[in-house]
């Protein structure tokens, strides 16, 4: 008798201490496993119930998801047995993996509630916007992932150009989302690599300008008079302590607890990469934290009063704050930039660029600044490194 259950898989640990939960058939003693998307660490899985701990975060829901896929594959078993009962176990997999997420839509459902589960709440809201695109262009028409070939990758490219009047970036962030997941689909076995309909599709994303302001241009924002305690005094403040204390990413900026902070130094986990950063910052960053400290801090306190957040344990509310928080801030440093002689276009993010070109200029290592900025690769850095090189090409034509 064949049998299907959930299968925590410990022992195909990756490098970041996660394991895949699969599903597993069992048919005359041989196993063959279906991935579920799914995986956590190996202290977040409850052995004795076989299912993803209470103490990780929205386990209720990916446990209802696990059971209803037992669910569904335990459908599909009997059906496929009521027919032949003689099948192997290989067999029964492909008959189970052939019925499923066959459609393209239902299947990056599947993937977005992945992302969803993970936490990467950007990726998932980008994801919802290009199926969404992509949905219009196919009017709704759900095909087979198979259907969705080279020719209308093609025809979709051109549809993001002449309907939504798309930039190169913007196609090949569209193009990435779905390639992933046509890819997932490809390595769980459901389609030969060959089949893969952007082997040959090929887009860069337009070659974009880092802004940045330079050392004096940054003292100007720094001097400016702004009345205390008002969104623009903050949003200021949060702007150029991100340029001092290494580019911090404003996500991260905005969750610093006085906890995070100690002895000049601010120890932290990035929320994009999650990697943990332990670094020094200097002076004026600490000058800023200093205005917002008070005798009756607390180490979860936030350190900066710009979030809006009242469950600080719910990543989605959280995620939610952030965005909004971002928005603001942004509106406010294009008010705030009008206040000055600079004549630029500034975001939050500028203040990342604006610590990378200063510290690079100033004599910082390259492989110091990637540290700080917790970049996983130095190749991201040295992009900046090419900005300084380019400004200096640049400066040289006073003698032309």
């Amino acid at each position: 008798m064949t049998k299907i259950s959930i299968l925590f898989r410990k022992d195909k640990l990756n490098q970041q201490g996660k394991a895949p939960i699969n599903l597993k058939i069992t048919n005359r003693g041989k196993r063959k496993y279906i991935a579920t998307g799914y995986s956590v660490k190996l202290n977040e899985w409850d052995f004795d119930k076989n299912q993803v701990k209470s103490s990780y975060k929205n386990s209720a829901r990916m446990n209802n998801t696990l059971r209803s896929l037992l669910v569904e594959y335990e459908a599909k078993l009997l059906e496929i047995e009521s027919k032949d009962n003689y099948n192997s176990v290989s067999t029964i997999k492909n008959k189970m993996v052939s019925n499923k997420a066959m459609k393209l839509f239902p299947y990056a459902e599947d993937y977005k509630l992945t992302l969803k589960l993970q936490g990467k709440y950007g990726t998932y809201k980008r994801g919802v916007s290009v199926i969404n695109k992509l949905k219009e262009f196919l009017k709704d028409d759900d095909i087979l992932i198979e259907e969705f070939n080279q020719d209308m990758v093609k025809k979709y490219d051109l549809y993001l150009r002449e309907t939504y009047k798309n930039t190169n970036t913007t196609i090949h962030a569209n193009m990435k989302f779905l390639k992933t997941i046509i890819l997932k689909y490809i390595k769980e076995g459901n389609m030969s690599y060959d089949k893969n309909p952007f082997i040959n599709y090929i887009i860069k994303p337009d070659q974009s300008t880092r802004a940045y302001l330079t050392s004096e241009e940054l003292l100007e924002i720094e001097n400016l008079k702004l009345e205390e305690n008002t969104n623009f005094y903050h949003h200021r403040n949060i702007y150029v302590f991100s340029a001092y204390a290494g580019g911090l990413r404003i996500s991260d900026v905005l969750q610093l607890t006085w906890g995070n902070f100690q002895d000049e130094k601010l120890s932290l986990k990035i929320q994009k990469t999650k990697k943990s950063i332990n670094i020094r910052i200097p002076q004026k960053a600490i000058d800023i934290i200093n205005i917002y400290a008070n005798e009756n801090t607390k180490p979860n306190d936030l350190i900066f009063p710009l979030l809006k957040c009242k469950n600080m344990g719910d990543s989605i509310e959280v995620f939610n704050a952030i965005s909004s928080a971002t928005a603001y801030t942004n509106s406010d440093l294009k008010e705030i930039i009008k206040l000055t002689k600079i004549k630029k276009s500034i975001s939050f993010h500028t203040a990342r660029h604006t610590f990378a070109t200063t510290a690079l200029q100033k004599g910082m290592r390259i492989e110091y600044v990637s540290k700080y900025m917790g970049h996983s690769d130095i190749k991201e850095t040295q992009i900046y490194a090419k900005i300084i090189n380019q400004e200096l090409d640049k400066a040289i034509e006073i003698f032309n």
